[in-house]
């Protein structure tokens, strides 16, 4: 079975290609004013999603914006977020992250909320089971890995109170992913033990 989704760089190239995908898909029914008006909304959008995935696609799009706005391709090459999200020598985390922690006295409780309302809707899966549209609603370890890179990340659009919901998200994620890889271990050794064959597809956990 394939393990694509265990990597963040392939994360990354996958959302990257949706987003040009979905650029594509607006240009071709808009005029380029209309068409950056909705591109501006839908990474509006994005910006107070909980979710690194989301965060990455709206800092993207904002980039294919810019690029019309000039007058070029858009997204001609990735980002500089696909390219630098895992940087940890950014200056400027360290500054978001004691915004971060200082909002959370007041507002930890809408960030938990949030957090186990994102996850639950979560599908954890290692490979594309599900259809383009729903990738955003994988949890995978590469998809842990960019959500622990980009609750910090100075290039992202959020506000404080959403990258809070980021980082309590975070937890929430890595419980979830720890279950559902010690479900799948505890069926596989039931399977072995009856001698049944493998399952030939993870299932939807």
């Amino acid at each position: 079975m394939s393990r694509l989704f265990d990597s963040s760089h392939y994360v990354v190239s996958e959302l990257l290609a949706e987003v040009r995908w979905e650029v594509r898909d607006i240009l071709s029914r808009h005029n380029k004013d209309r068409a950056m008006e909705f591109m501006l909304a839908r990474a509006s959008e994005l910006a107070m999603s909980a979710k690194g995935c989301d965060q990455l696609m709206g800092s993207a799009i904002s980039e294919a914006v810019r690029n019309i706005g000039r007058g070029r391709t858009p997204l001609p090459e990735p980002p500089a977020i696909c390219l630098n999200y895992d940087d940890k020598d950014i200056a400027m985390r360290s500054a978001i992250r004691n915004e971060v922690l200082k909002a959370a006295a007041s507002h930890w409780e809408a960030a938990a909320t949030v957090a186990a309302e994102c996850v639950n809707s979560m599908i954890v899966s290692h490979d594309r089971t599900i259809a383009r549209d729903s990738l955003t609603l994988m949890l995978s370890p590469g998809i842990l890995h960019l959500q622990k890179c980009l609750w910090d990340h100075p290039s992202i659009a959020a506000n404080t109170e959403t990258r809070l919901k980021m980082l309590f998200l975070l937890p929430a994620m890595q419980l979830r992913l720890g279950l559902a890889f010690q479900k799948n271990a505890i069926n596989a050794a039931r399977r072995r033990s009856f001698g049944l064959p493998a399952r030939s597809k993870q299932p939807r956990t």
